[in-house]
């Protein structure tokens, strides 16, 4: 099902941070871009001239793409110091696909573990769980 391209615009500038947020993986500041991003100067102006276009006869349509739920995604865990936030580690890799997750269990992929990890560090390696210590090693 194709969908005209301002009307996809126009709906995402109808979105609020508490809306996004509500979605599985994303963060108030990933949620936060995508308000700002939505609303600024260029989207709004291209969603004129894509409406503009429908006007004359002329639609751009989008295909959706294929959505990854977040059962295909896989589960990071972030634990330790690392040179930059691990806040911003999560949005890093969350853009990248990965589902951030706040504890170890037998269903988490992988334990991102910086300096001073800790328990979550011991209880990955019992569980088998395959253990980075740097995130650009994931991206």
């Amino acid at each position: 099902m194709s969908i005209p391209a301002h009307q996809l615009l126009k709906e995402l500038q109808t979105l609020t941070t508490r809306d996004l947020t509500t979605i599985d993986g994303i963060g108030s500041i990933l949620a936060q871009n995508i308000v700002d991003f939505a609303h600024s100067k260029q989207i709004v102006h291209l969603a004129q001239k894509f409406e503009n276009l429908e006007k004359k006869g002329i639609q751009i349509l989008l295909e959706p793409s294929k959505i990854i739920s977040s059962e295909g995604r896989k589960s990071v865990c972030i634990t330790g110091s690392f040179a930059i936030s691990r806040e911003e580690i999560g949005e890093l890799l969350e853009k990248n696909g990965y589902k951030i997750v706040n504890s170890i269990s037998k269903k988490t992929d992988i334990l991102l573990a910086g300096e001073s990890a800790g328990s979550k560090l011991s209880k990955a390696e019992t569980l088998q769980i395959p253990v980075y210590t740097d995130y650009q090693a994931l991206i």
